[in-house]
């Protein structure tokens, strides 16, 4: 069995995402990507008002790059993408060396999909200016989106060259490893980016999830343990537990983390469907039963013969 889903973390301006994908009986676990802020910085008040501000300064001034610009970041900050595309490329008209301009670009495109033409300006951007990992990092992360992981992974590790402290390179390297099967490279990723921040959630999450495919149960539940006491309210951390409670044979406490993670999100039908297997193997099926029921009444699509298999077991116990 292995960690299902991938769980995203950006830092700024996009928001925490969570994919699953069923892998197998009882697991619910997954897998976190940092993504650092773009270089997209606005130290202006919320207010629509400004773009009709730089509208104005851009029909006094129509040749002042700043002003394309700003008025860029403020379409950018509240989702009209295309608008800042087009202010962003109205910049780089007047300035073609303008790297801000043409990483800031990439940025909006990728939040359309645009992912080879945000690649080429992000590249542009490098050949503009190499010494800037910022620029090598959102290279990076695109490449990842697009699903050039190979791609991705030589430009984090051109990144960390130039900034060997930075976490988040080190984290978004280690999905990338995950996702290339090098789980041990991985796993080693992560621990040097707890070194740089040891209260980071995540990272011991996400190598919680190598160590389990490595094998290495008791190192993923001592991972899970470390990400619990720092945030107790992420029902995740006690699912993944279990998962690896219960595949080092701990069925107790498997037991206790599903029922602890089902507190916490009540209506997650992958933690009934975990917890009813491990209550079968307690020999408890006549609460397996009604949790395999309750993950179908929230919608997880159960197998015909694990219903069979459980149910039929209460059945026969209570004649």
């Amino acid at each position: 069995m292995s960690p299902l889903g991938i769980y995203k973390k950006i830092k700024k301006f996009d928001r925490l995402n969570v994919f699953y994908v069923t892998l197998g009986f009882l697991l619910l676990a997954a897998i976190s990507i940092h993504a650092r802020k773009t270089l997209i910085d606005d130290n202006s008040s919320n207010n629509f008002n400004l773009i009709s501000l730089y509208t104005k300064r851009i029909e006094l001034k129509p040749l002042e790059l700043t002003n394309y610009y700003n008025r860029a970041v403020i379409k950018y900050k509240y989702g009209d993408y295309q608008g800042a595309i087009n202010d962003f490329t109205k910049a780089i008209e007047l300035d073609n060396n303008h790297d801000p301009s043409l990483n800031n670009r990439a940025t909006a495109k990728l939040q359309l999909g645009e992912y080879e033409d945000a690649i080429l300006d992000y590249t542009k951007a490098i050949t503009i200016n190499s010494k800037d990992s910022d620029y090598l990092f959102n290279l990076a992360k695109a490449k990842d989106q697009f699903g050039d992981y190979k791609g991705a992974m030589i430009e984090y590790t051109k990144a960390l060259k130039l900034n060997p402290l930075d976490e988040y390179s080190f984290y978004n390297r280690a999905n990338t490893k995950y996702q290339l099967g090098d789980y041990i490279g991985a796993r080693d990723d992560y621990s040097e980016a707890i070194k740089i921040n040891p209260n980071d959630e995540l990272a011991y999450f996400n190598r919680a999830g190598c160590k389990y495919h490595l094998g290495d149960y008791q190192g993923a539940i001592n991972d899970y343990t470390k990400a619990i006491n720092i945030n107790s309210n992420n029902y995740l951390n006690f699912s993944n537990r279990g998962s690896a409670k219960f595949n080092s044979g701990d069925y107790q406490g498997a037991l206790i983390d599903y029922s602890n993670s089902i507190n916490i999100n009540p209506k997650n039908p992958i933690n009934y469907f975990n917890r009813s297997g491990t209550l079968n193997r307690l020999g408890l099926d006549n609460q397996a039963c009604q949790d395999l029921q309750k993950a179908i009444s929230y919608g997880y699509e159960v197998l015909t013969s694990d219903i069979n298999k459980i149910c039929a077991i209460k059945k026969s116990n209570s004649n």
